[in-house]
């Protein structure tokens, strides 16, 4: 996964995004984030400012303080901020990896470096097949 000049953080992302799977199974919420999915579809992950911020707090806390976070929350919102959170960190081990492109124009004519940098992000996308960020699949 890891090719260059990011080291290994495309694949500390994957395992990150893995333990947030394995938490919607730990907090027994997993069949209710299906649920929700199966219900609201892509809307579960269209979020405001606010949506979005909890999502990326969530993301960088230690496992324990995200055990500690969700405590108190009822099944279906722990469930719909664990899969908010696994949803963004997908996208940006998603971002690394496109960004992993952008190390083989170093010695490229600049004509060549903005053709091959504008093909590949006019090509870009940054989501999750969110299928795969609600359900165990291939995804590992």
């Amino acid at each position: 996964m890891a090719k260059t000049g990011l080291g290994r953080y495309p694949l500390e992302m994957h395992s990150l995004a893995g333990e947030l799977d394995n938490l919607l199974d730990e907090l027994e919420v997993r069949a209710v984030g299906v649920k929700l999915f199966d219900s609201k579809g892509a809307a579960l992950f269209n979020m405001d400012g606010e949506e979005v911020a909890k999502a990326l707090k969530f993301l960088k806390q230690t496992p324990s303080q995200r055990l500690k976070a969700v405590a108190k929350m009822d099944a279906a919102a722990a469930a719909t901020l664990v899969l908010r959170a696994r949803y963004v960190c997908m996208m940006g081990e998603n971002a690394m990896e496109f960004a992993e492109n952008f190390f083989y124009v170093v010695g490229m004519g600049y004509r060549q470096a903005a053709e091959y940098s504008a093909s590949h992000a006019l090509k870009a996308n940054f989501h999750p097949d969110l299928a795969k960020v609600v359900r165990r699949s291939s995804y590992w």
